[in-house]
């Protein structure tokens, strides 16, 4: 079946699903506000990204396997996190910091491999001891950058208006 055709079958499904749940739990808390509060652009955006996203993932199917396409969700979660930290300076909280930083992890172990992975960081120890011993000094103004940007961005992630509850 052409991938058209399927999202054609499928697309219909999801919407009466889809406005059935928001029937009962959505529209008793909504209002007209809201949504022009909102922007109407907004939800039009929001909309043909959806259906765009759609399409995309109909056409991908056949290309990739399910794993892949999972894997991309996760990724694609973790877009959206820091998105909105950088967009709309939402908070995060340390676990969930640690929980992203495990699923990049996975997702560079999946991509790579175990060998690949310790390719490049015996590598990378390779380029910062001939970088040592080419610039000592600039080495140890960067070991003391970012030792203080690390320090900083500790006390910015532990500072009370920042923290999630």
């Amino acid at each position: 079946m052409d991938p058209m055709v399927s999202l054609y079958y499928f697309a219909p499904a999801c919407a009466v699903i889809n406005a059935v749940f928001t029937l009962f739990i959505e529209v008793p808390k909504m209002s007209m506000n809201n949504i022009y509060d909102l922007g109407l652009m907004t939800l039009v955006a929001n909309a043909f990204v959806a259906f765009l996203l759609n399409v995309a993932v109909v056409l991908l199917i056949g290309k990739t396997s399910a794993v892949v396409l999972t894997l991309s969700g996760v990724l694609k979660d973790i877009f959206l996190v820091v998105a909105s930290i950088f967009i709309f300076g939402d908070p995060v909280a340390p676990t969930q910091w640690f929980g992203y930083s495990i699923a990049l992890g996975g997702l560079m172990y999946y991509k790579l491999g175990g060998e690949k992975l310790k390719q490049i960081g015996t590598d990378a120890r390779l380029g910062v001891g001939t970088f040592q011993q080419e610039h000592p000094g600039a080495a140890k103004v960067v070991v003391l950058c970012t030792v203080l940007g690390g320090v900083g961005l500790f006390v910015l992630g532990c500072w009370p208006s920042r923290i999630a509850v």
